[in-house]
C-alpha cells in the first residue's frame, strides 16, 4: 500500500515537472521566433529603405527567413499558421505573439 502511494506521489511530481518543462520549451520556441521576425524585418527594411513606422507585410519578409515564412508559428497554435500565431508591427515595435502575449514576449530578460 506504501509503495503505490510512494510511486503515485512521485508520478504526480513528475507529471507536474513534465508539463512546466514543456510549456517553457514551448516559450523558448516562440521567443526565438519573435526574434527571427524581427531580424528579416531589420533586413528588410535596410534592403528598401523603409522609415522605422512602416509595417512589412508576411510576403516581404519571406525571402529572408530560412525556410520561409510559413514555417514559423507559435508552438501553443493548433492551426500551425503565421497569420494566427504573430502580428509583425512596424519596424519601431518588436513582433508579438497573438496566442500568449503576455509570456511570449522579447525582452531584456531573454535576449
Amino acid at each position: 500500500m506504501i509503495v503505490v502511494l510512494v510511486i503515485g506521489m512521485l508520478a504526480s511530481i513528475a507529471s507536474a515537472n513534465y508539463r512546466r518543462a514543456t510549456d517553457e520549451a514551448r516559450k523558448s520556441a516562440c521567443i526565438n521566433n519573435l526574434r527571427q521576425i524581427d531580424s528579416a524585418k531589420g533586413q528588410w527594411a535596410i534592403e528598401h529603405y523603409e522609415p522605422g513606422d512602416t509595417t512589412p507585410t508576411p510576403e516581404d519578409l519571406d525571402p529572408f527567413i530560412k525556410g520561409g515564412i510559413a514555417k514559423i508559428f507559435c508552438p501553443a497554435d493548433s492551426t500551425k499558421t503565421f497569420a494566427t500565431s504573430y502580428n509583425i508591427n512596424d519596424l519601431d515595435t518588436n513582433a508579438t505573439c497573438r496566442l500568449v502575449p503576455t509570456k511570449h514576449v522579447i525582452s531584456a530578460d531573454n535576449s
